[in-house]
């Protein structure tokens, strides 16, 4: 598919690997400016120094676990209205009903922030700078649309997504902006 993305910023999370990285280079591929954000600077810089050659590109290093950091981010981007946000990033791991405690819990919270509540968190940081007619694509799972034994927590946090996206979409839809996700299946990633 030969879509053109010329002038068009779109602003990308968990681009420095997997899911992310492919998605990068397919937009820059089309013309987009791209935005990457990810918590890990050293594999951002590699992405954003590959697409250099295809695109204009920027990195900027982003713990979307921390408020602070998001908003940091939104205040200093550029003025040039966005015209796809993909909420990308997120983690995956076991999370058994077996394990109790601290640790268990931990990881549970850990995987609804990452996964749910950093999409939420920069959404809501970057809303006054979505165009009408943009469009937020939130990346859920095929885990989202079902249940699977031993991994709760993920499961929850993608039908979360799921949800939060449906929400989101009934309050951007009256400014022309959707809020779609998406639910890919198994993907060979770090």
């Amino acid at each position: 598919m030969n879509l053109d993305y010329t002038g068009k910023v779109v602003v990308l999370t968990g681009a420095a690997s997997g899911i992310g990285r492919g998605l990068a280079k397919a937009f820059a591929e089309q013309g987009a400016t791209l935005e990457l954000l990810d918590r890990n600077a050293e594999a951002l810089a590699i992405v954003v120094e590959e697409l250099a050659a295809l695109t204009e590109v920027s990195g900027a290093a982003v713990d979307l676990a921390d408020s602070a950091s998001v908003a940091a981010y939104a205040a200093g981007r550029s003025s040039a209205p966005i015209a796809v946000l993909i909420n990308n990033a997120g983690v995956e791991y076991p999370t058994p009903l077996a394990e109790t405690g601290a640790v268990a819990d931990a990881h549970w919270q850990a995987l609804l922030d990452n996964n749910v509540v950093s999409m939420l968190r920069l959404t809501r940081a970057l809303q006054a700078q979505l165009q009408a007619g943009s469009s937020v694509i939130n990346q859920a799972s095929i885990w989202g649309l079902k249940g699977v034994p031993g991994f709760s927590a993920y499961v929850a946090s993608k039908h979360a997504v799921i949800g939060l996206t449906r929400s989101l979409a009934w309050e951007l839809g009256p400014r022309r902006i959707r809020v779609n996700a998406v639910c890919p299946g198994w993907i060979g990633t770090d």
